[in-house]
């Protein structure tokens, strides 16, 4: 683990950033949260580090005029290149004794804190000597890839590690130049006398060639040795291939490269990627994890992406050794939220995490709701064109599931996307069977215990309010009408304001009865009843549901369509539970009680019929609702 933290502080829109660093580490978050800007911050570091590049006056806080000061703060981790500095020494490998020794001199407790400070119109400040800085650039060399910058059909910088990993002290050139100009001598004399008459004229014209560096003799030896210096895959050109396939053979190759050199000599190479996944395919993503994974015991890496299975990859498979870091945009300024991965026993969250839970981590903002008929609801077209808010939501299946709660919960996994749970009141509150009571589900109103060092509003909007409803709970006997325990009782309707209310506070939001009483009420009654009219899914028993439907009260005829159509009571009592507490129901009612099922398209079909009806009151001159449809 070469760097241990990074510090940040002015940059651009990261106000105070503090990143504990592990082998494996990715940034996640939408669009325009930052995460780049953490990335550059670090890039930047670097390209300061040693060089002399031109300060940029792009890099600070653009909202507070008054800042006037970039720092950047990297400390690393030095136990590893200490463990191998004092090995060596054991060993009396003395030839780099005096490097040895600086290592062990500057870093003090398996640390080194490396800071960098630059002022508007100023210079650069460093806490450390250049000859220091020299020493980190050398064992802790920093390679950044972003796969929109790459060229995918020429890979010659890859020749650069190549060079690094193969260049030879000075000896050992003069010995290899001095061995081919023998070999050229006694074998190929023909050759030989062409090399020493071009060595003539250049002499005679007084030109010279710059001599090649350790690293550039190295990279000309592997390429003689190699039999040659474009790359190519399966014995084609890279121009044949794709540009997922490239940027995925590409990046693998560098990052073998870099394992190769961490394990044959004194570096720790750090892979900054932004957004390798562009272009993949997800199987090549998944195969870009598994080379990550298998080369982090010797290169870091710091990941950007926007890729949920890459996240998914990280988060089922990853251990200690992984962070994933959340960046949302809070105001104007980027915040970085580490997030909780799975332990060890969460076996079943690991088996269950798919591509679209680790969206959550992504979005905006994540629903998690019941149900199909919940999303069939929220992505209706009509309703996202009304309200085009939906459209940045994900909703997420599996409320009730506490194992996908584990997943995607802001709470349990602690990311800072805002999350909102949307569930039937019967989920919350529960009739006792045969009496006329209810009572209050403990996943909902139990292990409240905080609520006792709430104060002001929110005292009152929480622990306050929570006891008034356990209050009316346990002495509040609200009236009903039969065959369906139909309620009109303002008790009553207050009591499940009350509750909606608390829940609010909670992030949580209830239907009064479920999902299909708020599709089908009151208000929409007279509607809804024109809609059986046209409707396709209740088929050959359209006319029976519309005779029955004039039997009942107003009230009545509302909670039997919330019935028909699989929803429940206002007193959240199903087909059966009405059946068992009213055996006097009639058999012909009781066997149209859900008579359409919860998925079969009548959500669809109802809101479409509503828009239809509304075009036709404002006036619209148009077709029928068949033929609005079609």
């Amino acid at each position: 683990m070469p760097i241990h933290s990074v510090e940040i502080e002015g940059f651009r829109s990261v106000r105070d950033g503090f990143w504990k660093l592990r082998d494996i580490n990715l940034l996640i978050g939408e669009n325009g949260s930052g995460k780049t800007n953490v990335l550059l911050s670090i890039l930047y570091f670097y390209k300061h580090l040693t060089g002399s590049e031109i300060l940029s006056e792009d890099i600070f806080d653009t909202w507070n005029p008054l800042r006037n000061e970039v720092r950047i703060r990297v400390t690393y981790d030095m136990g590893r290149i200490r463990a191998i500095a004092n090995h060596n020494r054991r060993k009396g490998r003395l030839r780099y004794d005096n490097f040895y020794q600086k290592i062990l001199a500057v870093s003090q407790k398996d640390r080194l804190t490396v800071e960098m400070r630059q002022q508007k119109d100023g210079k650069i400040r460093w806490n450390v000597d250049y000859n220091l800085r020299q020493i980190v650039h050398l064992l802790f060399p920093l390679y950044a890839v972003d796969a929109r910058q790459v060229e995918l059909t020429d890979w010659s910088e890859l020749w650069n590690l190549v060079g690094d990993l193969l260049k030879l002290e000075k000896e050992q050139t003069i010995q290899v130049k001095a061995e081919a100009r023998s070999w050229l001598a006694s074998s190929e004399k023909r050759l030989d006398r062409r090399l020493q008459s071009l060595v003539e004229i250049l002499e005679e014209q007084e030109i010279g060639l710059a001599s090649f560096n350790p690293k550039q003799f190295g990279q000309a030896m592997a390429q003689l040795i190699l039999d040659g210096k474009s790359f190519q895959t399966g014995g084609r050109r890279l121009g044949s291939f794709s540009n997922g396939t490239n940027a995925y053979h590409y990046t693998k190759l560098l990052l073998d490269i870099l394992r190769l050199s961490a394990s044959n000599k004194m570096k720790e190479p750090i892979v900054l990627l932004d957004e390798p996944e562009l272009s993949l395919h997800h199987s090549l993503i998944d195969r870009l994890a598994e080379d990550i994974f298998d080369s982090s015991d010797r290169v870091q890496y710091l990941v950007s992406t926007h890729s949920s299975r890459l996240v998914k990859d990280v988060m089922v498979n990853g251990g200690e050794n992984c962070v994933v870091a959340h960046v949302v945009l809070q105001g104007r300024y980027s915040l970085l939220k580490p997030m909780r991965l799975f332990s060890p026993e969460m076996v079943r969250e690991r088996v269950q995490m798919t591509d679209s839970y680790a969206n959550a981590y992504f979005a905006r903002m994540v629903v998690s709701v019941e149900g199909e008929s919940e999303l069939e609801l929220f992505q209706n077209a009509y309703l996202c064109e009304l309200f085009p808010v939906l459209r940045q939501v994900d909703f997420m299946k599996g409320m009730s599931n506490r194992v996908v709660q584990n997943i995607i919960s802001p709470n349990q996994r602690g990311h800072r996307t805002a999350a909102y749970a949307l569930v039937d009141m019967d989920k919350v509150i529960e009739k006792r069977q045969g009496k006329n009571e209810f009572v209050l589900k403990s996943e909902y109103f139990g292990h409240r215990e905080q609520e006792a060092y709430f104060f002001g509003d929110r005292r009152n909007r929480t622990l306050i309010a929570r006891r008034e409803i356990e209050r009316m709970a346990a002495k509040c006997r609200f009236s009903y009408e039969y065959p369906f325990f139909s309620c009109k009782d303002g008790n009553f309707i207050s009591w499940i304001k009350k509750i909606q209310l608390y829940l609010e506070q909670y992030q949580t939001f209830a239907f009064s009865t479920t999902l299909e009483g708020s599709l089908i009420n009151r208000k929409n009654l007279a509607l809804f009843r024109w809609y059986l009219h046209d409707s396709e899914v209740l088929g050959s028993k359209k006319a029976l549901i519309e005779k029955l439907t004039t039997r009942f009260s107003p009230a009545g005829r509302c909670n039997y369509l919330r019935l028909v159509f699989s929803g429940k009571s206002d007193y959240l009592m199903g087909k059966r539970q009405i059946q068992e507490e009213n055996p006097r129901l009639e058999e012909p009612i009781y066997q149209t009680l859900g008579l359409v099922g919860k998925t079969s398209g009548w959500i669809a079909e109802w809101l479409e019929y509503f828009f239809w009806l509304r075009a036709r009151d404002f006036g619209w001159e148009g077709k029928t609702f068949s033929q609005f449809r079609d």
